[in-house]
């Protein structure tokens, strides 16, 4: 089609790469410091959003709406647990349970239709 895939391959990285660094830069000037730990434990939290967005583990599937109100819904449930004085533990465990819901759906539901296309 005439798309140069190895050029945009490389300005999505550069651009995602300039955006990780300008959210560090804003990390720090926040905090005062730069700590190396701050985005400990946020990959479950990034998997979770995508997946509870829709995204499938299998690849293919997926918007980045769906993955916008993943974030936005485990916000709202971090959010809820610290106004209602949950144990910060528990977020851990409220968003693996998620997950695992949204995982487990997503393959009921692929199951469904892969039925549903077979009967057609």
């Amino acid at each position: 089609m005439g798309i140069p895939t190895g050029a945009v391959k490389l300005f999505c990285f550069v651009l995602c790469s300039v955006l990780a660094g300008f959210a560090g830069i804003i990390q720090v000037l926040r905090l005062g410091s730069p700590l190396p730990s701050l985005g400990e434990g946020l990959e479950l939290q990034a998997v979770a959003a995508a997946v509870i967005g829709g995204t499938s583990l299998f690849g293919g599937i997926g918007t980045v709406l769906g993955a916008v109100v993943g974030a936005i819904l485990i916000r709202v449930i971090d959010n809820g647990m610290v106004l209602s004085r949950v144990d910060a533990n528990w977020f851990k465990f409220a968003i693996g349970t998620l997950l695992i819901l949204a995982v487990v759906a997503n393959a009921w539901l692929r199951r469904q239709s892969r039925r549903i296309k077979l009967e057609t």
